[in-house]
């Protein structure tokens, strides 16, 4: 079961609306002793361009 986390580092490949894209699909996540996410990776997530192709709902 996931756990709500947030996140506001949009500069990460698996930010996706202030949430953990790896978290909602309940992957490991690695938090350091400071409270930084390890598993920082510099990119953009790919579901934002799931997202812009669209659902098709809006073509009924």
């Amino acid at each position: 079961m996931a756990i709500n986390l947030i996140c506001f580092n949009s500069e990460c490949k698996h930010y996706w609306e202030d949430c953990c894209k790896k978290n909602l699909q309940e992957t490991q996540i690695v938090i350091g002793e400071d409270g930084m996410c390890k598993s920082f990776e510099k990119g953009v997530c790919d579901w934002y361009g799931e997202s812009e192709k669209g659902s098709g709902a809006d073509e009924i």
